[in-house]
């Protein structure tokens, strides 16, 4: 059984399934609404056929920068999304996405320029 691993390059994050002897792109995937500058697949973490990806520089409707995850459901057909992740409250340049984790249907978003209450804290979300 293989493991994967990602490559990222701009707005697209190509997942490889990794064996002892080879390699092989298995899919692309893309966000539905995302730009380059969002920095998209800057952190991934996979488990069990569900894919969680980072764009810490994600706009969420009037929060430039504030950040976002993307998750995916491995099918039949390749990886399809199926959720974007943002904070409540969120504010400006908050970073959410800049480091992902997965493990057994929880996702674990951190997002180190936090702005509540305009103290810089390093919050985590848990989804």
């Amino acid at each position: 059984m293989g493991r994967y691993l990602t490559a990222v390059r701009f707005a697209v994050v190509g997942l490889l399934l990794i064996t002892p002897c080879s390699f092989a792109q298995q899919f692309k995937v893309m966000s539905d609404d995302g730009r380059s500058e969002d920095f998209f697949g800057y952190s991934v973490a996979i488990d069990k056929g569900v894919a969680l990806v980072g764009a810490f520089k994600a706009d969420v409707k009037d929060s430039e920068d504030a950040g976002a995850a993307y998750v995916y459901i491995k099918t039949k057909d390749g990886w399809q999304q199926q959720a974007k992740l943002t904070a409540t409250p969120r504010y400006p340049g908050d970073t959410l996405g800049g480091n992902v984790a997965l493990k057994n249907g929880f996702a674990l978003l951190g997002a180190r320029n936090s702005d509540l209450k305009k103290k810089n804290l390093k919050r985590r979300f848990h989804f």
